[in-house]
């Protein structure tokens, strides 16, 4: 998929290496970018995160610049009206990146993976901003929709998947959901019946912590048939609702989760070794780690020590690179592009 990955602390350094080509760039949050910076470089298309990862460190500030290799396709298409023409029909490999923020994320995934071929393997994220120039636009008329990056290849990724959180309390079942807000669960208020339930069965007490390092500690779990569960974390609360990262289909059936530094960083590893028993290259060009936000801040310093675990895996001259994003995305099985919190994906590129 790229010819070379390297990293750059300033905008300033990368100018020197935008010489030709095309670029995928990520944004490490604290980085200043020029307002025009892509409009002046309109061979470049990119997203913000909050940490950018680089040979086994992450960087609030900082850009990651990833050379596209000759046989990788480019677009920046509408979440909304996305066309089918989009992915050439010997696509093996796509990566995609959206706004963590978007309403359109079901659809768009629900769309896309309808029009990726049948052996195709989806690796993405969702960040804060998506960077492209102005005169990238919807061909439907007047469309003011959020746009994703879509990058595909005729050569295969090897993908893994893991988390490595456990179930604490189970089951619930989400009586009533709008979109990404639970408003009923069990058929009363959620937040009351979240708190009660972590409250009774641990130490932890919402009146003397605050409520997103109690939720990164214990977020919810959406329990699939002979699957591991897909992570959802509750980013906020009203009182009786919880606003989830990621949307949460009703009558889902949830476990509210517990994580272990130890085992979450065991789980990293083994998506590692899955991602690189189904590559199907000789050698890997990269290694992609998306791992998200939430679960940087609940592992604190070991972080790093999934990072170095997760690398050790690969020879040492092969490119490490990746983000800490808002969602993480993969199709790691034929039911569909899933949009994950807390979890770790691990793409071995060609």
């Amino acid at each position: 998929m790229f010819e070379e990955v390297a990293f750059f602390q300033s905008v300033e350094d990368l100018h020197v290496t935008l010489q030709s080509g095309s670029y995928l760039l990520l944004v490490a949050e604290k980085t200043v970018l020029p307002s025009d910076f892509f409009d002046k470089n309109r061979r470049c298309v990119g997203a913000a995160f909050p940490y950018i990862l680089y040979g086994e460190h992450a960087y609030a500030e900082g850009i990651i610049a990833a050379k596209l290799s000759l046989h990788t396709n480019i677009h920046v298409v509408c979440m909304e009206h996305l066309e089918k023409s989009i992915l050439p029909p010997q696509s093996h490999s796509v990566l995609t990146l959206i706004e963590s923020n978007s309403t359109h994320t079901d659809l768009f995934l629900e769309t896309l993976y309808s029009l990726l071929p049948e052996k195709a393997k989806l690796i993405g994220a969702a960040g804060k901003n998506l960077f492209m120039h102005d005169t990238q636009i919807c061909t439907t008329a007047y469309c003011q929709s959020d746009k994703a990056i879509i990058l595909s290849s005729h050569l295969p990724i090897g993908l893994g998947v893991k988390h490595g959180w456990k179930a604490l309390i189970s089951p619930f079942i989400a009586t009533r959901c709008q979109g990404n807000i639970v408003e009923k669960i069990n058929f009363q208020d959620a937040y009351p019946v979240y708190k009660n339930a972590i409250e009774k069965n641990t130490l932890l007490r919402f009146k003397e912590m605050d409520f997103a390092k109690i939720a990164q500690q214990h977020p919810l779990g959406i329990v699939r048939y002979h699957k591991d569960f897909i992570v959802r974390e509750p980013l906020k609360t009203d009182g009786q609702s919880l606003t989830l990262a990621g949307s949460l289909d009703e009558n889902s059936v949830l476990n509210i989760l517990e994580g272990n530094k130890d085992e979450l960083i065991e789980a990293g590893e083994e998506a590692a070794q899955i991602a690189l028993n189904h590559f199907q290259g000789e050698t890997p060009s990269s290694v992609l780690l998306i791992s998200c936000y939430s679960r940087f801040l609940f592992l604190e310093d070991a972080f790093e020590t999934e990072m170095k675990a997760i690398a050790s895996l690969y020879p040492p001259h092969i490119p490490f690179w990746g983000m800490l994003s808002l969602g993480e995305l993969a199709n790691d099985n034929q039911e569909g592009i899933a949009f994950y919190n807390n979890t770790c994906v691990v793409g071995v590129l060609p």
